[in-house]
């Protein structure tokens, strides 16, 4: 029998364990880019996890591959301290397409931020590649770099001290 407490132990735990590194870790990005040639806009979108743990990392790797059957990319960047960093990511249309509904069903703490990407990623599957980006899909992009900053806000209702 194997211990559910171990990453690896349980795949439901594993998922769950997943979801909480991109709570605590990640986020849910649409970059805007520009077309080289044309210099339409459109938006790449993934799902970015940054750590120093590289076992973290690896773990977080086997976990979307043994359960959403895609590749995800790990990127050490060297930090200012001298640490290795690792930037794990869920990248693109298509991966994003099998990957975020599950991700998106189980999400508590950044359920907006899954919503909105889920959204994003249903309307460019229902369009031919290389169509323009709507009004929609930018409102989208708006609102979720609205909510990706916005955890670093200091509500006036949050008391200073516990009594």
């Amino acid at each position: 029998m194997t211990d559910m407490r171990q990453p690896g132990g349980n795949q439901l735990f594993d998922l769950g364990w997943l979801i909480g590194v991109i709570n605590s870790d990640g986020s849910y990005v649409l970059s805007k880019q520009y077309h080289y040639r044309s210099g339409t806009l459109y938006f790449f979108p993934s799902i970015d996890i940054s750590n120093d743990n590289e076992e973290l990392a690896a773990n977080c790797v086997r976990i979307i591959k043994e359960w959403f059957k895609v590749g995800a990319y790990i990127l050490p960047k060297p930090r200012k301290t001298g640490k290795m960093g690792y930037q794990i990511s869920l990248r693109g249309v298509k991966r994003l397409h099998k990957s975020l509904p599950t991700i998106a069903k189980y999400e508590i703490a950044k359920k907006k931020q899954a919503e909105l990407l889920l959204e994003y990623i249903n309307n460019r599957m229902t369009v031919n590649r290389g169509t323009p980006v709507t009004d929609r899909d930018i409102a989208i992009a708006i609102e979720l770099r609205k909510l990706n900053s916005s955890h670093n806000d200091i509500s006036k209702d949050i008391p200073k001290r516990l009594k």
